[in-house]
């Protein structure tokens, strides 16, 4: 078995069909398995997949009896699954019909990268696609316009420490090294793709696909726990030099900003936007957070 897709769903009667139907749409040359994961659902979902199983013998389903967090159940996925590669789908995302394909092409080539991710579209349900996620950051965007396809990305880590760029169903990783590396914290409950991406990147090379191979919903569920981001961070802070680090808590300080403000809690907002100034002054954040400060005075 060349992949298995990891696919947890807990009362999804009304999705679960068309989910498992998209993957089916993958344009692929090799053996994959999608491996549903019901954790414990109280519907019709497991009926429905146990159904889908039929007609499909690729689609396994597992039931779960209790309710796990989502490590846990990704970590049970990877135990189980018989793929060389393994890849996770979530619910905010589309795939298009070549990236299983062009991602098991990426690893195929790239025998020292242990985990390939590839350039996403960003999508708005009314106005259709409004931007390349990747292209704001200089460091693939030269990738981007560069003539080789896939290539692999150095000094990875310093990248991904500053900021969580990486998807969780953007990416195709070789089973074995996540397994060795323990797989997912079941302690977490927020950020564990995060957490994992650096875990694996202290260790080992990561791959990018310059094409777009998914379109991303810009804005799906919005919760978040500033708490854990900081306790990530603070995690593999001797993982990286002084300046990279101080970039990294200025961008985490700015992200718990926009969560807040999303969440219309203003005035914390404005607090951890001037610690990620102190933190490490970034003309991008003072920006943002001005732009925010006026239309609060505005309004």
């Amino acid at each position: 078995m060349k992949v298995s897709v990891i696919v947890p769903v807990e009362n999804e009667e009304y999705k679960v069909q068309n989910i498992i139907e998209h993957i089916l749409e993958q344009k692929v040359s090799f053996n994959y398995e999608i491996v549903v994961i019901d954790n414990n659902s109280i519907d019709n979902t497991a009926l429905i997949v146990r159904n889908l199983s039929t007609n499909y013998p690729n689609v396994v389903i597992v039931e779960n009896k209790k309710e796990l967090n989502y490590n846990q159940i990704r970590n049970q996925g990877l135990h189980l699954a018989k793929g060389k590669y393994v890849t996770f789908y979530n619910q905010n995302s589309y795939w298009r019909r070549n990236k299983l394909q062009k991602q098991v092409n990426n690893l195929d080539k790239h025998n020292k990268s242990v985990l390939c991710f590839s350039n996403i579209a960003l999508i708005d349900n009314d106005k259709g696609i409004i931007g390349n996620h990747f292209l704001k950051y200089p460091f693939f965007r030269k990738m981007i316009n560069g003539r080789k396809t896939s290539q692999v990305c150095k000094n990875i880590f310093d990248v991904i420490i500053k900021e969580n760029l990486i998807d969780f169903d953007n990416i195709l990783i070789r089973k074995e090294p996540l397994l060795k590396k323990g797989g997912f914290d079941e302690n977490l409950n927020k950020d564990q793709d995060w957490d994992i991406w650096l875990k694996m990147a202290k260790n080992y090379k990561f791959s990018f696909n310059n094409e777009i191979l998914m379109d991303k919903e810009l804005f799906g569920e919005n919760t978040f726990n500033e708490k854990t981001v900081l306790n990530i961070l603070e995690k593999y802070k001797k993982e990286c030099n002084p300046r990279t680090y101080s970039i990294a808590k200025s961008n985490c300080y700015a992200y718990i900003a926009d969560e807040l403000f999303f969440l219309n809690k203003k005035k914390e907002s404005f607090k951890y936007y001037l610690k990620s100034l102190k933190a490490f002054f970034q003309i991008r954040v003072f920006k943002e957070f001005m732009f925010k400060l006026a239309w609060v005075q505005n309004f």
